[in-house]
């Protein structure tokens, strides 16, 4: 990528600019991210063409957390007018390239450590202002129906999402929205947001939209991650070390924690779907099989309508029968 004169000024840091600057592979966002390598160290730039806003909600909410003790990357310096910010690298491995299970249980529950941390904080206005209520939910409902849509017509599938099936769903986005008291929710906490840096420590990334959601939000992102599946006793066992810290009882606890897995992990379904095939992004496509798994297992362990197993598993089955999707790259 070339940059202007203008734009080289900033990557200078005390008058060094960088050898070499390399693209970092793009995720479901539309910052554009690159890793710069100096002499003797090396920064992160993003380039936001948002940032008066989503860039300007990342630099209150870095804050916000850097001063309650969670770690984030350190800002560097930022330019509004440029669109640019140079943070620290916090390393090039997150938390889906720990192979070994235990190793990457031990991780997981560090994890749900910083989850319950961020549930603990008073949350400055930016984020208390924005909540998963029913209109964000069911905004989210319809992003996975009209991805699905477009999917389904491209690659050719036969099954649709019914009206009992969006009725259901519509219903369990309802009743998450009701929930309270809400409390922050990083919003994204999967494996590929949370980086080890060079101490091994967990660094959060991705957190500019953070709001107020379900205490079972960042929970059930992090346990059915289909970039890092783990077993369903594993899963069990990192729920009950969740409640086991929890300073109080939840009314219809398992109900509510089953319907977050159930609309965060259909939610997740649409992103992978609408990033591999509208937005061509092949890493997405191992996921979608692996969503529909998780859902299936969230839907048996739920108890939750008949539509939903029958969609899930059709789905499924068609996919792995699909040799346009086999042949898509």
């Amino acid at each position: 990528m070339k940059f202007t004169q203008q734009e080289n000024q900033f990557l200078q840091i005390d008058g060094e600019s960088p050898i070499e600057i390399h693209p970092i592979q793009k995720e479901a966002s539309t910052r554009n991210y690159f890793r710069l390598q100096y002499k003797s160290f090396q920064t992160i730039l993003c380039i936001d063409q948002n940032f008066n806003d989503e860039a300007y909600s990342f630099l209150q909410v870095q804050k916000f957390l850097k001063h309650s003790g969670i770690l984030v990357p350190e800002i560097i310096k930022s330019d509004a007018t440029l669109n640019f910010i140079m943070q620290e690298d916090s390393g090039q491995k997150d938390l889906t390239s720990v192979f070994d299970e235990e190793q990457y249980i031990r991780e997981v529950k560090k994890s749900i450590d910083t989850i319950h941390k961020l549930q603990s904080l008073e949350p400055i206005p930016l984020i208390k202002n924005k909540s998963f209520d029913k209109e964000k939910n069911l905004f989210e409902l319809n992003h996975t129906v009209n991805g699905f849509k477009e999917f389904a017509k491209f690659y050719k599938i036969s099954i649709s999402i019914n009206h009992e099936l969006f009725t259901f769903m519509e219903e369990a986005s309802e009743f998450l929205a009701n929930y309270e008291p809400k409390v922050i929710c990083h919003r994204d906490l999967h494996g590929r947001n949370i980086l080890l840096n060079k101490n091994s420590r967990q660094v959060l990334i991705d957190f500019q939209d953070m709001m107020m959601g379900s205490v079972f939000y960042d929970l059930s992102s992090i346990v059915y991650d289909a970039y890092r599946p783990i077993g369903s006793t594993d899963r069990e066992a990192l729920y009950q070390y969740f409640i086991s810290k929890l300073n109080s009882k939840i009314p219809r606890m398992r109900e509510y924690y089953l319907t977050q897995c159930l609309q965060r992990s259909f939610k997740a379904l649409g992103t992978y779907l609408v990033q591999f095939h509208k937005q061509k992004n092949p890493r997405f496509k191992e996921s979608i099989l692996k969503s529909l798994i998780q859902l299936l297992e969230i839907t048996q362990l739920g108890m939750f309508s008949d539509q939903c197993y029958v969609f899930f598993i059709m789905f499924k089955k068609e996919l792995e029968q699909n040799e346009l999707f086999h042949l898509a790259k």
